[in-house]
């Protein structure tokens, strides 16, 4: 028998007003219609098919809506001229795109097979947390909503709003500008604890809202609406943060005093740091120790490789929880309260967007992650206090977020595991006792200068792949060439210091890397006529550069080579479908090479970074960012002024 699922009214300045022409025949799919309390006071923005709230232009209220809550968020049309002007434009691209097709968006149904989990536009409230400052040594409530486009935008809006039951703005409203990235765009909406007691002494709901807009290179302008609910307790919040210190300058962060009794408690099996390198490091189609998880599709060379990751674990929470919704509940029957839905996200900022969990069995039958949840079970503990316990078991072959082609090996990989539950928070009944949703969230993101957080924060996710194509020879200790599978751990090679062939010497294979290859590879034609085929993130020592990826090489740079170097004629990429290799390197006892430098071996002749340098230039971008000046000359005349005003 299909489930009712609750209804829920939104405070007063979350659901919004419905607009006059709400009810207008306008031709497109069926739509979801919110329960609101006064519809004489609120504007309206319903769920489509997709179950998102974009929001229409051609309709006033909603104009009006993102008018106002720009101006909240001190972006006012002097300051802001375009980010206000996208508004018209939108308005024009919907009443364009009405008229072609009758509906306001144009939604992309068409499925590549190597998108499949792909969220293109992600738009997710990352978690609802407390943290100590560093600055100032006090509590602090932190709610975070990020954005993550797919490739990238040309800019990106986001804001977050927390209220409370009646409409009443609990902390400043984040919000952040961002334009050239759209990868990585994040608010942050924080308060002191004691400000807000002091002004929210019976607060037992935190109501919030977050809006992002994002203009494509094409110059196609989306915008959304997003809400959620976390449950929130002065009783719970008091018996975890007493006596933080406020005046005591001499105290420090790791001298705060912070109960743990009763904080959300996560235990993971899977995954984790297996070999203690301190960093959770799963190998997508390559095989070596480094690899907390192994390669488990590398003995199948072919274009479409998956990225598998187990996840078996247990979260304790202080709710009692009645059901978690499932992850594919159709929109119709969604809380209206909680837009996040119940499942597993995986996003690194390199290409954007996120990727979401599934598994389609052989019967073409697909499990989700709530799927894999078992039945909440109630705890009581010693001290009399209750908690709820939620585990999931999920093996790596059905763990599937999507396609290796979505991601890439120079940034780490963030990670979410969101619940959308119904229940009794802090197991409270009160008068009517009927179930609320909520949320309930963990990630691996931690918020700048905080620390001793009230969740717990996941260890982020490096994924590695980078090698050598099949027959690559390799210059060995003798002096003689041997084709790169051919080669044992135990083995002597000619290795030298990564950017500095002169310190040649014998080296010893500690490790082999073997894999497959699902993207496509660089070959590098050098003036002597010698090639190279390599992975576009395998590091390759040049005369000019430094030590960069083979990606990044373009015709007329110079590789290190035994005698010198030789000038790159031609850089091309190609398809490849045969297994690839990498070596680690390590220098015999009393070597004259200082530690921690980088090794390379000679690949023929030329000198290429071995599986350790690679791994530490993979994530060497990561942190780097444009300078304003250089974002200047690069963007759009329509946006500096709006990018300038950012900065102050």
């Amino acid at each position: 028998m299909k489930k009712t699922y609750l209804k829920v009214l939104m405070p007063m300045a979350l659901a919004l007003a419905v607009s006059q022409n709400l009810h207008a025949a306008t031709p497109g799919p069926t739509i979801m219609p919110i329960t609101i309390a006064d519809p004489a006071q609120k504007i309206q923005v319903e769920r489509d098919e997709d179950g998102v709230r974009r929001l229409d232009m051609t309709n006033p209220s909603h104009y009006k809506l993102v008018k106002q809550r720009l101006a909240q968020a001190g972006k006012g049309s002097a300051m802001f001229p375009q980010l206000h002007k996208t508004l018209d434009d939108q308005k024009q691209q919907q009443l364009k795109q009405k008229t072609l097709t009758g509906k306001t968006y144009d939604i992309d149904t068409t499925i590549d097979e190597t998108q499949l989990d792909l969220i293109k536009n992600a738009h997710l409230f990352l978690e609802y947390n407390v943290g100590i400052s560093e600055d100032n040594n006090e509590p602090y409530l932190l709610i975070r909503a990020k954005s993550s486009v797919y490739g990238g935008t040309k800019q990106t809006y986001i804001d977050l709003l927390l209220e409370d039951g009646k409409g009443n703005t609990l902390a400043p409203m984040g919000s952040t500008f961002n334009v050239l990235d759209g990868k990585n765009t994040l608010a942050t909406s924080q308060v002191r604890l004691s400000t807000l007691k002091q002004q929210f002494p019976d607060l037992e709901t935190i109501y919030a809202s977050s809006y992002v807009e994002t203009e494509a290179a094409d110059g196609t302008i989306t915008s959304a609406l997003k809400y959620t609910e976390y449950p929130f307790s002065w009783d719970h919040i008091d018996r975890l943060y007493p006596q933080i210190a406020k005046d005591d300058g001499s105290k420090t962060l790791s001298s705060v005093t912070v109960m743990t009794n009763g904080k959300p408690t996560y235990t993971p099996k899977a995954p984790v740091d297996v070999n203690t390198d301190g960093v959770i490091k799963v190998c997508l189609n390559r095989n070596h120790a480094d690899c907390d998880y192994a390669a488990d599709q590398y003995l199948d060379p072919n274009e479409i490789t998956d990225v598998n990751i187990p996840f078996d674990g247990e979260i304790r929470i202080p709710h009692e929880i009645a059901e978690i919704y499932p992850t594919d509940l159709a929109p119709e029957n969604r809380p209206n309260g909680v837009d996040e839905l119940t499942n597993i996200y995986l996003q690194e900022g390199n290409y954007g967007g996120a990727t979401k969990q599934s598994y389609k069995g052989l019967d073409n039958s697909v499990k989700n992650f709530s799927d894999y949840i078992s039945d909440p079970e109630v705890v009581t503990n010693p001290d009399g206090s209750k908690e709820t316990i939620l585990r999931w078991n999920i093996p790596r072959d059905e763990g599937r977020f999507g396609n290796a082609k979505l991601f890439s090996n120079i940034a780490e990989a963030n990670w979410y595991i969101t619940f959308a539950a119904s229940g009794w928070p802090y197991f409270n009944h009160g008068r009517g006792g009927a179930a609320q949703p909520f949320q309930v969230s963990i990630t691996s993101e931690a918020a700048t200068r905080f620390g001793n957080y009230y969740s717990p924060v996941l260890p982020k996710i490096k994924l590695g792949y980078s090698c050598l194509a099949k027959g690559t020879m390799i210059t060995m200790a003798d002096g003689s060439q041997r084709p790169i599978e051919k080669i044992l751990a135990g083995d002597m090679v000619k290795g030298a210091v990564a950017n500095n062939p002169a310190t040649a010497q014998p080296m010893k294979v500690a490790d082999v890397s073997i894999g497959i290859e699902a993207l496509q590879m660089v070959r590098i034609t050098q003036a002597n006529g010698q090639e190279l085929l390599v992975t576009e993130t395998h590091p390759v020592s040049t005369s000019n550069k430094g030590i960069v990826w083979a990606k990044e090489l373009e015709e007329g740079d110079r590789v290190l080579t035994e005698t010198g170097s030789q000038l790159i004629t031609t850089v091309e990429r190609e398809k490849y479908n045969d297994k690839v290799y990498n070596l680690k390197l390590e220098p015999m006892a009393g070597a004259n090479i200082a530690e921690g430098s980088y090794l390379g071996m000679f690949a023929g002749n030329t000198l290429l970074g071995d599986l350790s340098t690679q791994d530490e230039h993979n994530y060497k971008d990561q942190y780097i960012r444009e300078s304003s000046e250089e974002i200047l000359q690069r963007l759009d005349e329509k946006w500096k002024t709006d990018y300038i005003n950012s900065l102050k």
